[in-house]
Parts: C-alpha cells; sequence; structure tokens
C-alpha cells in the first residue's frame, strides 16, 4: 500500500503545482459562494423574506432565535476535552470509537471491544461532539446572517471560527492522528476521519459570510490555510489512505470532504479527480442494482447508514456539478445509481413496506434525514416518485423548518 500512496502522492504533487501556478494569478481573498447551495435560489429566498413572504418569514425567524440562543455560548475549542491526546499535544484532535467499551473480563477494561450500534458514553470526553457544535453552530449563525444581514451573528460565527482554527492559543492542529482511538489497540484511525464531515458546515458557512464586515480578509485567508493543511493530510498520510479505500459510508464521506475542502482552497485537479471516481468506486460498488446498499444493511442500524452513506453520495453530486460530471443521473450498465438507492428506502420510509433489517432504535429516529434527503433530491432529480414522496410528506407538515431555506 505505501508504493500505492508514493504513485498518489507524486500525482497530488502536480495537481498542486498547477493549481498553485494558477492561484498566483489570481486574487487569493476572492471569497467562494456556499459550494452546496444555489446562490440565485437563495437570493431569490431572501428577497421574499424581505418581502415578508411565506414561509421564508417565518423560517427566518425561528432560524434567528436559535442564532440569538447561540450568542450567549461559549466557542468550543480542542483544549476543552477531558483526555490528553498521545502526543501529548492538546491541540491535536483526539476521540474514541463510538461503539467501543471497556472489556469486562479485564481488570483495566483493555483492551476495548466493539458493540456496534451502541453508543459508549465516554466519546462525549473528548473532541468528537465539540468539532459538531461548533460545525453547527458556525452554520446556524452565517445562514442566519445571511438572511437577516445582521452583523452580531456573522461576528458571532467569527468568533467560533477563530477559536476553532486561527486564535493560537485554542485552534487544532490540521490532521487527525488520533481519531477514533481504540483503548489497549491502537492510538488512532483512519475511520476518525468521518468526524470531519462536520467541516462541509463550515465551508459553506464561510460563503455565507461572503459580504461581512466580521470576517476580515487575514482571518479569511488565515482558514483557506488551515483547510490547506488538512487536506493536504488527508491526501498524504496512511490514516487518510485508508480512509479513502473503504468501501462504505466512511469512502463516501472521505470524498466529498477532499472535493469540498480542494474546491475552497482552489484545488480544482484534486477536486475533479476526486469526483470522477466516484461513479466506478462509490456508486457501482456499493449499491446494488435493486437500490439497496450491502455495506450499510449489515450493520446494526441499518437504515441509520442507508441514507448517511447517501447523503455523502449526494454530497458529491452537488459538489461535482460544478465541475461538469454528472454523477446524479449515472446509472450503471446493470442500473445501479443515487436515484434507485433513494427510490429503494421510499416505500419503507412511508410506512408502505416494513424494513426487514436491522435499525437499532427503530426507522421514527432517522425521519428527519429522511426527509432532508428526499427534499434536497426532489431538486436535482426528475422522478414521480420522489416529487410524490415529498409531496405526501408536505401534506403531513413534516420538513425540517432549515431545509426550505437551504432549498426553497
Amino acid at each position: 500500500m505505501k508504493i500505492r500512496i508514493k504513485v498518489f502522492v507524486a500525482f497530488y504533487a502536480v495537481c498542486c503545482l498547477t493549481q498553485t501556478q494558477k492561484a498566483n494569478s489570481q486574487e487569493l481573498s476572492i471569497r467562494p459562494d456556499p459550494v452546496f447551495y444555489d446562490l440565485e435560489e437563495l437570493e431569490k429566498a431572501r428577497k421574499k423574506y424581505k418581502r415578508g413572504k411565506e414561509p421564508y418569514s417565518s423560517e427566518v425567524k425561528r432560524l434567528s432565535e436559535e442564532a440569538e440562543k447561540l450568542l450567549s455560548s461559549s466557542p468550543p475549542s480542542v483544549l476543552q476535552k477531558k483526555h490528553t491526546p498521545p502526543s501529548g499535544d492538546m491541540h491535536d484532535y483526539y476521540s474514541v470509537g463510538i461503539y467501543w467499551w471497556p472489556n469486562p473480563e479485564t481488570e483495566n477494561g483493555l483492551p476495548y471491544i466493539r458493540k456496534d450500534g451502541i453508543k459508549n458514553p465516554e466519546y462525549d470526553e473528548f473532541d468528537g461532539p465539540g468539532i459538531a457544535k461548533m460545525s453547527k453552530s458556525v452554520f446556524t449563525l452565517s445562514l442566519a446572517y445571511y438572511y437577516t444581514q445582521n452583523e452580531k451573528y456573522s461576528k458571532k460565527a467569527v468568533e467560533f471560527l477563530d477559536t476553532w482554527f486561527i486564535n493560537s492559543a485554542t485552534k487544532m492542529n490540521p490532521h487527525l492522528e488520533y481519531g477514533q482511538a481504540i483503548p489497549g489497540i491502537v492510538e488512532g484511525r483512519g475511520i476518525g476521519i468521518i468526524e470531519t464531515g462536520n467541516l462541509l458546515n463550515v465551508v459553506n458557512a464561510i460563503g455565507f459570510l461572503k459580504g461581512s464586515n466580521s470576517l476580515t480578509d487575514l482571518q479569511f485567508e488565515t482558514l483557506r490555510k488551515w483547510f490547506k493543511k488538512y487536506n493536504d493530510w488527508l491526501l498524504t498520510s496512511e490514516k487518510g489512505w485508508d480512509e479513502r479505500l473503504w468501501h462504505n459510508n466512511h469512502g463516501s464521506s472521505y470524498d466529498s470532504q477532499v472535493a469540498t475542502f480542494s474546491w475552497f482552497v482552489g484545488q480544482d485537479s484534486v477536486a475533479q479527480m476526486i469526483l470522477d471516481s466516484v461513479k466506478v468506486k462509490r456508486i457501482t460498488r456499493q449499491i446494488e442494482p435493486d437500490g439497496s446498499q450491502p455495506w450499510e444493511l449489515e450493520r446494526t442500524k441499518s437504515m441509520s447508514y442507508s441514507i448517511k452513506n447517501l447523503d455523502h453520495l449526494m454530497e458529491n453530486a452537488i459538489i461535482a456539478q460544478h465541475y461538469g460530471i454528472d454523477l446524479w443521473n449515472y446509472e450503471s450498465e446493470d442500473g445501479r445509481s443515487i436515484k434507485k438507492a433513494i427510490k429503494f428506502l421510499i416505500p419503507y420510509m412511508t410506512g408502505d413496506k416494513k424494513w426487514e433489517y436491522t435499525q437499532l432504535g427503530g426507522l421514527e429516529a432517522k425521519m428527519d434525514g429522511f426527509k432532508d434527503m428526499i427534499w434536497i433530491a426532489s431538486h436535482y432529480l426528475d422522478d414521480p416518485l420522489i416529487d410524490e414522496t415529498v409531496e405526501i410528506l408536505t401534506k403531513r407538515d413534516l420538513f425540517p423548518s432549515e431545509i426550505i431555506l437551504l432549498y426553497p
């Protein structure tokens, strides 16, 4: 595997050189729009909100109430975890395997044992919850700023960003060597990289802050440098390579992260390279002709992971549009596609069929995730069943409100 890594790193270096030469002739302070959202459609929605049109008026009011609660909150940082990373540097991100527990057969609990689908509460003592809270908070505040243009929201969003990425006293080092460790077995795993999938929200949030007086050019460039370093690590480290080779939702998440971060820092050749491989490497190998996803169905939370993998594949499909790559409508010769995978889940989530696989917590626990997914899919795919499902769920008034502001 090390030989393959060296070959890939050499190819990556060529891509980076090309992008650097292009960047030297451009203004690096040009701030990109949100990568996942259609700014033209968002502008139309914002104008309707300003005119008091529904549902935008009510939804922005609700969003602003959420943002108001965050104004008095303290930004999380990697320094707040209760455990020191193996490196001894608290600036290093550190988490433990969420489904790994102390061994009841040994006096010291080591080595930990796996209980798939059952969260070990010790996970909350590490950095996982912090990065999730930071990313969600920045996104909420930035979206509230975008719609209201109230700088108090952008100012608070930048405070969160500064704490996690910029301030030398509190920032996270741009690598994940100690993600999802297993006590007594390994200090960190490539699998931990899925936790920085939260950072896609951060990249989009920075796009919503475009035009704000709260984010300076220096802060923006510092953020881009951080993401550039982290992206380099994802592409050249052994743990990054491990995650890239995963065949399930971990591999799909890796692709959407690298593609998004590459887009953000201007490494278009890298993004295209990753996205070009999704058709065969992910869609064809992860989805069956009937739309089922066998690598996800074998889990104890089979519906949760089926939706999760589709979320990541859809992220890739959205980003790929920026590069003229159509993943939405791609179908293998034997009928494997994103559309087929979405339609496979519909009758189970609408109650027309009984789910035959293990799903700890029941299907209802994943209903919000499914509703987000089907709403987004309806914006990109032309399919009667998907449209009918959206109509049914709309009549039941079941859609989470934020999705309407993102995909009007």
